[in-house]
């Protein structure tokens, strides 16, 4: 273990060189945690992402179904316009 060595460099007087192995170990472990942060954070927002556009996704759905753009367009086509006018 990491921490074990440099509690045996303390003792056979290498002081600099167990403040740094400690450093490392310190600076890895912070860099783990937050790397582990920093992954709940962008799930996160993946995720809030997902869910908003599944959601936007739904609601053009229902508007589509709601509206029937054929049939509305169906008799200003110019055609019929002008059939109808004869």
């Amino acid at each position: 273990m990491a921490t074990k060595g440099t509690f045996v460099v303390v003792d056979d007087g290498g002081r600099e060189e167990a403040i740094e192995s400690g450093g490392k170990v310190v600076n890895t472990k912070r860099k783990s945690e937050l790397k582990e942060i920093l992954e709940e954070v962008i799930k996160h927002f993946m995720d809030l992402s997902t869910m908003k556009a599944e959601l936007a996704r739904s609601q053009a759905h229902a508007l589509q179904e709601g509206l029937d753009v054929n049939d509305l367009q169906a008799d200003k086509r110019p055609e019929y316009l002008i059939l109808n006018l004869c």
